[in-house]
This record gives C-alpha cells, structure tokens and sequence, in this order.
C-alpha cells in the first residue's frame, strides 16, 4: 500500500485507520498534507510523507489505544527494555520530542508490529537484550541500529554498549550527506565527510555539527552554512 501512495493516486485510499480524502496543501517545512477521515469519526490534516512512511497511521487515537493496553497488559513499565520501547516511540511519533527533528522528523519510523505493541518488540528483541545484558550490565545496554537512514524494525537493531553507541554515531554522523552553501556567492557543495571538508576549508568540525544539529544560536561558520541531504 505504501508504495502506491503519491500524490496521483492517494486519493480514496485507506492506510492504517485514515481514509485519504483530498489534498491539502503544503506545510511550513513545504511537505505535502492530505486531509483525512480517521475510523473513530475525527477528521484531521497530516503528512504525506508520514502517512507512506507508516509512521502516521490515525489520527492518533491508535496511539492513545496502544498505549492503553500496554499499561493494562505487559506488566514490564519499570523494566529497561520497555523504556527503550516506550523511547523509541517516542522520539519517532512525538513530534513535542525534542529528538524527534532527528528521528520521526527525517522519516525515521517504528515498524507497525512494534508500534502494535511492547510484547512484539519483547518477543523480537528479548534474546538479544538478554545476551547484552548479562555480559555488559542493564544500564550500560542501549538499542542502536544498523542502517542509520531506516528505521527500528527487526534485522536493523542491535544493542551496544553506550562507548559503542557514541563512537558508531560519530561515525555515521560524519558520512552522512550533506549540502554546504557559501553564503557569499551561493556556491554549494555536497559532500560525506564532515572531517575532509573542514580541513579542506580551515572549519571547525563541532561547528559544522552544531550547525546541522540545528543548536540554538549556530548558523554559518566561515561564510558556510549546512543541512542534511536526505536519500
């Protein structure tokens, strides 16, 4: 179904419980929007974006159901599994997060069986936790995934210890795309390293950084400014 969602075709579709009834302009980010009619009755406008990616699947009254019945049924609320669980929603569903810019933001979404519910995560990735735990320790056990540009679903998480997790996130950080405009002259560049652009041009590479991480008060370093290049 999530294939066949563009733009020419969406119309009169069902995904999840939104039935797609007309576009809708475009937001303040320049995404497509599309109004819906939820199952529950509710009318609602969302990204299109969300709604192919399957991270917008109501018009969040799914999540409010979910949430109600893991509270009622899994029993494991003071378990660090189910906080990761319960991040991982969070930082791809909320957009109040303040990760979610990051995550949900760039199209980094939970797999519906897991956004279903915490057992199915629990039954994937128990093993696995079970394993890290004993060799690392609970609190030095965090998820990570595989494949930075997709999403937590099984095959693309693993646990690592939080020294593993930091330095593979400098690592994927620093390869990922991005697009650098001199603001003098417009002139851009796209590039996968962080580092060989920042010698290249005498720039520090926390500024570039802090700069794509969109921190308060970093706009330009040396004439440069910089964003990601979404694939």
């Amino acid at each position: 179904m999530k294939d066949q969602l563009t733009t020419d075709n969406l119309l009169g579709k069902k995904v999840g419980r939104l039935h797609i009834l007309a576009l809708a302009g475009k937001s303040k980010s320049y995404h497509k929007l599309v109004k819906c009619k939820c199952d529950c009755g509710a009318e609602t406008i969302k990204r299109l974006d969300a709604i192919r990616s399957g991270m917008t699947r109501s018009c969040g009254c799914l999540q409010r159901d979910v949430a109600r019945k893991g509270k009622l049924t899994h029993g494991d609320s003071l378990k660090r599994l189910y906080n990761i669980w319960k991040h991982i929603k969070n930082r791809c569903l909320n957009p109040k997060n303040d990760n979610y810019r990051n995550y949900g933001g760039r199209g980094i979404g939970i797999c519906d069986r897991w956004n279903e519910s915490y057992e199915n995560f629990k039954d994937d990735m128990n093993d696995l936790y079970s394993k890290h735990i004993k060799e690392f320790g609970n609190a030095n056990t965090t998820i990570e995934r595989l494949d930075n540009n997709k999403g937590y679903y099984p095959g693309n998480c693993v646990f690592a210890t939080k020294a593993e997790q930091s330095r593979n996130q400098r690592i994927k950080s620093n390869q990922r795309k991005f697009k650098a405009v001199r603001v003098s002259d417009g002139v851009v560049e796209t590039h996968n390293s962080q580092t060989k652009f920042a010698r290249k041009h005498n720039i520090s590479r926390r500024n570039m950084f802090n700069i794509l991480k969109l921190r308060p008060g970093c706009k330009t370093a040396k004439g440069w400014t910089f964003s990601w290049v979404d694939e």
